[in-house]
């Protein structure tokens, strides 16, 4: 049991720009952030202290993600999408 004293850990490492929403996957432990600046969605595994862009505009498809604010994460499903 926690004793609350654990030392604080540095989860988001190198450049973000406007983080607008972060949700928690409790069952893989990852992290999405929604970047409105970007705009892009990012996934962070704890496990790996992995980073990636998941979702994010492209010259193809500039409008993929039009104005993010938040996200709808099922774990349980692999779902996320988000909202605007």
């Amino acid at each position: 049991m926690s004793d609350g004293s654990a030392t604080p850990q540095t989860l988001i490492y190198g450049q973000t720009g406007k983080v607008e929403c972060i949700s928690f996957d409790w069952e893989s432990d990852n992290i999405y952030m929604v970047d409105s600046e970007t705009p892009k969605i990012e996934i962070l595994t704890l496990v790996r202290r992995f980073r990636r862009t998941i979702v994010n505009n492209t010259a193809s498809n500039p409008d993929q993600l039009e104005n993010p604010r938040a996200l709808d994460v099922v774990p349980s499903h692999g779902y996320v999408r988000p909202k605007s």
